[in-house]
């Protein structure tokens, strides 16, 4: 099932609240804050992975002004597929960022995940040769990106539960 409700939040600041109290390493974080301050789209993707379902979601925050969009997309599923019983976590990961980078190509946004070794695994896809080996499950994410035209895509790391973008979409996707 997929959705796509649309929240409206109202900030005198934008980023004051972004910032999650739980975060160890605060400076690493405000420092992506500020790297985020002037982007006007920002798209956060999560996919979780279960014995028998999953799922993965994507939070697109669109900043006009001194108000904030949200638009909201999840999407789950059950494992029926014989080559979908060894899905991985990152397997759900690098789908959701397919998912955003799709949405985004084109328009100056940033990709924000909570997965650091998605970002190289990511860039690898991006620039493979369509003729290499690959698990199923991979060429056929690389097909779709060639199929897509999908051009270099910014993306940021950012630990999980650090902001409160990346707290909605966790939730998001462990609920889809």
């Amino acid at each position: 099932m997929l959705e796509w409700p649309i929240y409206k939040e109202s900030k005198n600041n934008i980023n004051k609240n972004l910032l999650m109290e739980n975060i160890t390493d605060k400076t690493f974080v405000d420092e992506k804050i500020k790297e985020l301050e002037n982007v006007k789209i920002i798209a956060a993707s999560d996919g979780s992975s279960g014995k028998d379902s999953l799922g993965k979601a994507t939070l697109i925050e669109v900043r006009i002004h001194n108000n904030i969009y949200l638009l909201q997309g999840s999407l789950e599923g059950r494992k029926v597929y014989h080559l979908e019983r060894n899905l991985t976590h990152m397997d759900m990961e690098l789908e959701a960022l397919l998912f955003n980078a799709i949405i985004t190509d084109n328009i100056p946004a940033v990709c924000i995940v909570d997965s650091e070794a998605l970002i190289p695994m990511w860039e690898n896809l991006m620039n493979m040769d369509p003729s290499e080996e690959l698990r199923s499950r991979r060429r056929r994410i690389l097909e779709i990106i060639k199929q897509c035209g999908l051009k270099k895509t910014s993306i940021m790391w950012l630990p999980r539960n650090s902001i409160t973008l990346m707290d909605k979409v966790d939730n998001l996707a462990k609920n889809a």
